[in-house]
């Protein structure tokens, strides 16, 4: 019962907290919808719950961006095991339902991740109080709570210490295998000898265990946090593997300095490459298991806008902003979204890092007792490994902590110093993503792990010690009550600041009661100290914890009703009318100023209007929910030449080419233009109908195109009829145009009617008089397919963007499919090393024997 209770109590708090901090959500029956909840997430998973209730795989979009893959949409996480929750919810209430679910799934991982952290604790030795208070810290986090929106950002972030803890415990077994009397054998000659020895069976379940982990978090959905992860767990190892070359030196007999040097840089060499080739191998191994969604990501990426690198200003936004510094100790000292007064550099979650006042003291503290801690003798004799907080190591462990905070921090100022544009133009993985910011999490993963050794040590105070607490506490007291008085009494000085004072004024001030109430004494260790006072204090502290996490967290996930995503937008109808079987087009100005400026401000998440307004807006990904086509997409990858198609059709506007502009906008099937109108009082748009667009159309002729750029030439020219001229890319050397004179190209009647359309399939009758050229208006991506009357038929890329076969006269039924070899091959991949994973781990636990005969 006792060991019972030390192994569940950490457990409790960290697990119950984060559904409080989220029952404005879950209890209420809300569901979130500021940021990408609603512009991104429940769109995608309730459009791809929708194709498979249909029978169907969601392997393309065909709502956004004129054709978009959908699988192959990192973000997406379709095939994350958690995000099934959204489909059993769809399918048992609708997508209200599912909506709701999102906060569930929200609240559970952030529960996930101080779970994670507890056992990260509890596997480095220390006590109950350091474990509960880590894992609260590290779950409830700044970091993770102010960015939970971000879906997949939650969900990845979740499984860090797991990552850690089992790179951790791989370490530690191949240190097992490397001593041969850490080997059960059986050495008796009757019995078959096991396939596996101890110490091997040992590390071969950790190494899985690290993979499958590894393979959940890229399942999860992204990328940068996971390539952190990975970063992060080959410092670790590399630190651990210091410690074991450290060991086994010392223990080599050897009593010459210089060859205990060398032996010491052999040992270390040889360490940190085994265990940075086992975590490549994880690494690698969780790549196959993962790889039905990493392949068509590949493929995706490989043709979207963003296959070289990012953009340098893209990838140095939201640099961490140096006066966030002092968010640390008062996170909303430059206002909160939350309270309508934010003022700060970006998006606030963005730089967010708060991990409680106390935590950070007890940081501080440990880093600052390396300067005052002697170095200590081993115990015994013996040195132990297997726990890195035992004095031998503590020292170093430290310090390897506060080299992983500053490194973080250095690289978190992104364009700040000239470090990280450096690594952006000279280094490998620098120049993949945006947000240097993000490279916080290791700071925010290190103070807690620095906490958690503080709070350990922390016993009764005497002493001068004991002198300056209560000077602190008194002090602490007084910013408590000036700044109280000065909130009512003087209006000149920013709330924030204020408000900010009195938070961390009352905070120290419990703090310091905390401190100077502590029973636990100095020579006994908190397994061992069973005194009820010891108890309740104990408590209390978890508690203040709780609290102090969950009021700064609290509302940095607002929830909305459900209605807003169950009932149709205002202006449904009014543009299924306008665009029927057609797109809707919104200019990138004035989309970006709907999202920013209006709905999604960064000072508030109070738009101050009705938030049914931002479905009437129909910015994307909000259109999939009304099932209108749009030629938008607010997706995280699209086709790198949609980029740049998408940034010339908004530069013809923007230089008044009305008649090129047009001409494209009949070409991309564009039904309606969306555009600002403050004259409407319902909505604040006005949706413009455009005459003469088709999507699809039997051209008579076709100029050919040597390669990608001499096509944007000619298409973007503006000296091209689309109605009777297709531009192909097509390889065939001497060949200009297959048009004898395109002004004596003439338009026979043509009969073309769409059968079924479902989104990997559109079939298509068609019945002309002549040859020619039918264009398709969706976007060229490679897994389409054509058939003409069951026979498989070229797809060539047309009019730069487009796709386009080639029909002779007569009557025709044809069938564009998309059938991605990269889904298959991932699909494939993945059953094969699951399968392999299976079937190693039940022979690995022994329930398969290999006989020595």
């Amino acid at each position: 019962m006792k060991r019972a209770h030390l192994h569940i109590l950490p457990l409790l708090p960290v697990l119950i907290t984060p559904f409080i901090l989220m029952s404005p959500v879950l209890l209420l029956g809300k569901a979130m919808y500021w940021g990408t909840p609603s512009l991104q997430f429940v769109p995608w998973r309730a459009y791809a719950w929708d194709v498979l209730s249909a029978g169907q795989i969601p392997l393309w979009n065909p709502l956004l961006g004129m054709g978009a893959p959908l699988i192959a949409n990192y973000q997406s996480a379709l095939f994350y095991p958690p995000n099934w929750t959204y489909f059993l919810l769809d399918a048992i209430g609708g997508i209200g339902w599912a909506a709701w679910g999102q906060a569930l799934l929200v609240a559970m991982h952030l529960a996930w991740a101080g779970v994670g952290m507890v056992y990260l604790i509890r596997r480095l030795g220390l006590g109950i109080l350091a474990q509960t208070i880590a894992g609260l810290a590290f779950g409830l986090s700044g970091y993770i709570v102010s960015r939970s929106g971000f879906l997949s950002i939650n969900a990845a972030i979740a499984w860090l210490p797991w990552v850690i803890l089992a790179m951790h415990n791989l370490v530690l077994s191949n240190q097992g295998i490397a001593r041969s009397e850490k080997y059960d054998v059986e050495l008796d000659a009757n019995r078959p000898a096991k396939f596996f020895r101890g110490g091997q069976r040992v590390f071969l379940k950790r190494f899985t265990i690290l993979a499958i982990v590894l393979a959940l978090q890229l399942f999860a959905g992204h990328a940068q946090t996971t390539w952190y992860t990975v970063l992060l767990a080959g410092l670790w190892g590399g630190y651990l593997s210091w410690v074991i070359a450290h060991n086994q030196t010392a223990n080599s007999g050897i009593r010459v300095d210089k060859y205990r040097r060398l032996n010491a840089v052999y040992y270390l060499l040889i360490e940190v490459v085994r265990n940075w080739i086992f975590l490549a191998s994880a690494f690698f191994l969780a790549i196959a298991l993962a790889a039905i969604q990493l392949i068509p990501t590949a493929e995706y990426l490989m043709n979207s806008h963003r296959s070289n690198a990012v953009g340098y200003e893209f990838a140095m936004t939201y640099s961490f902003w140096p006066w966030r510094f002092l968010t640390l100790i008062a996170p909303d000292l430059f206002g909160s979204p939350v309270t309508g007064d934010y003022w700060g550099y970006g998006y606030y979650w963005e730089d967010a890092l708060y991990i409680g006042l106390l935590p950070l003291l007890f940081a501080i503290v440990e880093i600052f007792r390396l300067v005052r801690r002697e170095k200590r003798t081993q115990e015994n004799g013996v040195f132990v490994i297997s726990f890195i907080n035992r004095p031998n190591y503590q020292n170093s462990f430290v310090i390897f902590l506060l080299l992983v905070i500053i490194l973080s921090f250095v690289l978190a100022l992104g364009k700040n110093t000239p470090i990280f544009p450096w690594l952006y133009n000279n280094v490998p993985s620098f120049s993949m993503f945006q947000a240097p910011t993000r490279f916080t999490l290791w700071a925010e993963f290190a103070l807690v792990v620095l906490a958690a050794f503080g709070v350990d040590a922390w016993y009764r105070i005497g002493g001068k010690v004991l002198y300056w607490v209560r000077l602190g506490t008194a002090g602490a007291f007084a910013v408590t009550f000036g700044a109280g008085l000065t909130l009512f009494l003087i209006e000149d000085i920013t709330p924030t600041f204020i408000r900010a004072a009195t938070m961390v004024g009352l905070n120290g001030l419990i703090i310091g009661i905390l401190v100077l109430t502590n029973p636990r004494q100095a020579n006994k260790s908190e397994g061992s100290f069973h005194d009820k006072k010891y108890l309740v204090w104990r408590w209390m502290v978890i508690l203040f914890i709780a609290i102090d996490m969950t009021i700064v967290g609290w509302g940095l996930n607002p929830g909305i009703d459900l209605e807003f995503y169950t009932l149709p937008a205002s202006t449904a109808t009014r543009i299924q009318s306008l665009t029927e079987e057609l797109r809707l087009y919104l200019h990138a100005e004035d989309e970006y100023s709907l999202k920013f400026d209006r709905f999604k401000r960064f000072d508030t998440f109070d738009a101050g209007e009705d938030w049914g307004n931002l479905r009437a807006v129909m910015l994307p990904n909000l259109t999939m929910l009304d099932n209108v086509s749009a030629v938008n997409n607010f997706d995280p990858l699209v086709p790198s030449r949609y980029a740049r198609w998408m940034e010339a059709v908004q530069d013809l506007r923007d230089r008044g080419d009305d008649s090129t502009y047009f001409r494209l906008l009949n070409l991309m099937g564009v039904g309606a233009v969306e555009i600002i109108d403050s004259s409407d009082k319902e909505s604040g748009v006005r949706f413009l109908p455009v005459e003469g667009s088709t999507r699809i159309r039997l051209v008579p002729c076709a100029r050919f195109a040597s390669g990608e750029e001499d096509a944007w030439v000619q298409v973007i020219g503006g000296q091209v009829d689309f109605e009777k001229v297709v531009i192909v890319e097509k390889s065939e050397d001497g060949v200009v145009s297959d048009c004898i004179d395109d002004a004596s190209n003439k338009l026979h009647s043509v009969d073309i009617n769409i059968l079924s359309e479902n989104p990997n399939r559109l079939d298509l009758s068609l019945n002309s008089i002549s040859s020619g050229w039918l264009v398709v208006s969706d976007v060229w991506y490679p897994g389409w397919y054509a058939l003409v009357d069951g026979n498989v038929t070229p797809i060539y890329q047309a009019n730069y963007l487009f796709r386009a076969i080639f029909l002779n006269p007569g009557e025709h039924n044809i069938t564009f499919v998309y059938r991605p070899l990269s889904f298959w091959l991932g699909f494939g991949l993945s059953v094969l090393a699951w399968l392999i994973l299976v079937i190693g781990w039940w022979v690995i636990n022994g329930k398969y024997e290999i006989s020595s005969s």
